[in-house]
């Protein structure tokens, strides 16, 4: 295969588009939406936005309109992988699994989630306590792993050969649950604290207490008679 360097590619790419009708056409929209997507992210215009979001429900339908049945087979695929991955997971997973877990203990105990502002102090405790049963969890079944593997002389990279091992596969696929269902339920939390806090704002009153506006208006009064009594005090002294 003949090696190309990032301007060839470019090029490439636009003979591809400049000579293909379809291919024009879509490049036509895109740029049309990039145009409009800069007008809104300059001036904020609301105009803008619903025009911006009805081209992404046209996009969303040529998608589905010219290659659903492929997205839905992909997405299968996909769904696949994904369970493959929880279940079977290589390596590199499982090492990024556990670094995400200890970045995410760190983060938590050293009060890292207090400083989302619509998160309750109830909820920050729940929040850590799930990911300390969670650290604490993955790393016993680590240590465990750990063993197996040097107890049974199996190689750690070869996936044929640390699960054929139902001891690693039991521990490994319980590591990956137990962080499956510790993203969700943090996550979970969250986004429950994030649309109450909005609920909250919606319904909160944007008029002035009838308290403070009384306050208000006896103050003004008080100012007001102060003022023509100076201004009376004024005039006799003249």
């Amino acid at each position: 295969m003949e090696e190309t360097n990032f301007l060839q590619n470019i090029y490439s790419i636009l003979v591809l588009i400049f000579t293909t009708p379809f291919y024009l056409e879509m490049f036509i929209f895109f740029l049309i939406s990039f145009a409009m997507m800069i007008t809104f992210i300059i001036k904020k215009d609301k105009k803008v936005r619903k025009i911006l979001l009805l081209i992404y429900a046209i996009l969303i339908i040529l998608l589905f309109g010219y290659y659903g049945k492929f997205l839905l087979y992909l997405f299968d695929k996909i769904m696949d992988l994904l369970f493959g991955l929880i279940y079977f997971p290589n390596a590199v997973i499982y090492f990024l699994v556990l670094v995400i877990v200890n970045i995410n203990t760190i983060f938590s105990l050293f009060d890292g989630y207090k400083k989302i502002k619509f998160l309750s102090n109830r909820s920050d405790i729940i929040i850590n306590i799930v990911n300390v049963i969670c650290f604490l969890a993955m790393h016993l079944f680590f240590f465990m792993i750990l063993d197996i593997v040097i107890s049974n002389n199996l190689d750690f990279f070869s996936q044929s050969s640390i699960y054929a091992n139902q001891t690693f596969r039991i521990l490994v696929q319980a590591s990956t649950i137990i962080f499956v269902i510790n993203t969700v339920t943090v996550g979970l939390i969250i986004l429950y604290r994030r649309i109450v806090s909005l609920q909250k704002k919606k319904d909160k009153p944007n008029n002035i207490p009838n308290e403070t506006i009384n306050a208000i208006n006896q103050n003004i009064e008080f100012n007001n008679s102060n003022l023509v009594n100076n201004i009376n005090d004024n005039i006799n002294n003249e």
